[in-house]
């Protein structure tokens, strides 16, 4: 019997003949522009590979081989990079492919602005009755947060609803959940790599990279992330990955298939990543039981577990790069402290203490508890100034904890810094 698409795939990685790195993000956190930015260094790039409109997984599978089979490359393995989506990826489905992928990569950002980011971008199809449309204002967008944010829970739409294996998987019944913006998808699936690292001892890798911090400072994270890799990572190379995309990197395959649309055009007209100085939307702005619910109970608690990752990139100068943005030493780091306060926040309360205790403090105060000093001076500097962000901050600061028992409800925030 012929094997399948899936099991000639999986028999290229066994013979050492293929490997896989897998950029498994969500959707509006810069995972598209990391993509187009390592894609320069692979023998070949699967842009949304496993998008339902393609097939099953096991013919997406089937293509990525046939594809591969006309491929020509002096480097053995051939080295392939695919980007999806976590929910992408059935119950059924996404064990076959961790099971085959070496080197897993996810990218998350504040979810305030993740979430406007889709709101926009549905709000613009829904007015325009077009995908990928392009043109409402701000003020616009807001009108229709009740109906997209109703849309992205899925509501329980999927229920019942076979999914592309054949199956009715229980993982696909989310009621009331913002199954769309994957950040439950995403947690479990670092979870499951870190899982499989620690069984297989080091047989796979994964990276974890902040799409602001990325954003904001790209080399250093690009350096450590290419030499993970083992990727090329000479001045010449980083230069390459951080401000000088190739040409060539926009014709990964799938990308044309998608078209030229709102949702792939700014990365695919780019050159480099670009500063975040998109302007945080409050938490209250979003409709309550929608969108506010989300980031409240599921999405800023998951971002604080995301960045206290050990499997982050840039950790160990994560407390320096942030002290630079608090105290505005530069007009950079004021920009980007007044647009997305709640970033800051979040990675500053992210800090391991002990990251910097080669520091011998004056006053003879251990190192671990001086750094505490130095963290919560950030935290009180960044809520002071910030106040129309508390909310967002009492769910990091909770979330950090150890539990949400506490999270305040939406408009009945604390600060206990006052």
């Amino acid at each position: 019997m012929k094997p399948s698409g899936f099991e000639r795939l999986e028999a290229a990685v066994a013979k050492g003949e293929l490997e896989i790195t897998l950029v498994d993000s969500p959707p509006r956190t810069v995972g598209s522009a990391l993509f187009r930015s390592l894609s320069q260094f692979y023998d070949a790039s699967f842009y949304e590979a496993f998008h339902p409109n393609r097939g099953t997984f096991d013919e997406i599978c089937g293509h990525i081989t046939d594809t591969l089979t006309e491929t020509k490359t002096s480097q053995h393995p051939k080295r392939i990079l695919i980007k999806s989506l976590p929910r992408h990826f059935s119950a059924e489905d996404w064990p076959k492919m961790r099971g085959i992928c070496g080197h897993f990569i996810y990218a998350a950002r504040d979810p305030h602005l993740q979430m406007y980011s889709l709101l926009e971008r549905n709000a613009n199809d829904l007015h325009f009755k077009k995908k990928g449309a392009e043109g409402l204002s701000t003020e616009e967008v807001w009108t229709y947060a009740e109906k997209v944010g109703e849309w992205l829970q899925d509501g329980g739409e999927r229920v019942g609803e076979a999914n592309r294996g054949g199956s009715n998987s229980d993982q696909l019944k989310i009621q009331g959940d913002f199954a769309r913006a994957c950040w439950r998808e995403m947690d479990a699936h670092i979870d499951d790599v870190q899982n499989d690292i620690q069984r297989a001892c080091g047989h796979q890798s994964l990276s974890l990279v902040s799409g602001f911090m990325l954003r904001s400072d790209p080399e250093p994270i690009m350096r450590e992330l290419l030499d993970r890799l083992h990727l090329p990572n000479d001045a010449d190379d980083l230069h390459k990955a951080c401000r000088a995309w190739n040409e060539q990197s926009k014709d990964s395959v799938f990308v044309e298939s998608l078209g030229a649309s709102a949702y792939t055009e700014q990365v695919r007209d780019s050159e480099g990543f670009t500063l975040p100085l998109e302007p945080t939307p409050t938490l209250e702005k979003f409709p309550e039981v929608t969108f506010g619910k989300h980031i409240i109970d599921v999405a800023l608690p998951l971002y604080n577990k995301f960045l206290s990752n050990p499997y982050l990139l840039g950790r160990n100068s994560l407390q320096d790069k942030m002290s630079s943005i608090v105290d505005g030493e530069s007009e950079t780091s004021s920009k980007l402290l007044e647009a997305n306060p709640v970033e800051v926040y979040a990675h500053v309360s992210a800090i391991d203490p002990k990251v910097r205790e080669h520091i011998v403090p004056n006053d003879g105060i251990s190192s671990g508890f001086s750094n505490e000093i130095i963290k919560q001076g950030m935290l009180d500097k960044v809520s002071a100034k910030y106040q129309p962000y508390a909310s967002s901050f009492d769910v990091i600061d909770r979330s950090g904890k150890g539990g949400k028992e506490n999270v305040p409800t939406l408009g009945k925030a604390t600060n206990e810094r006052q």
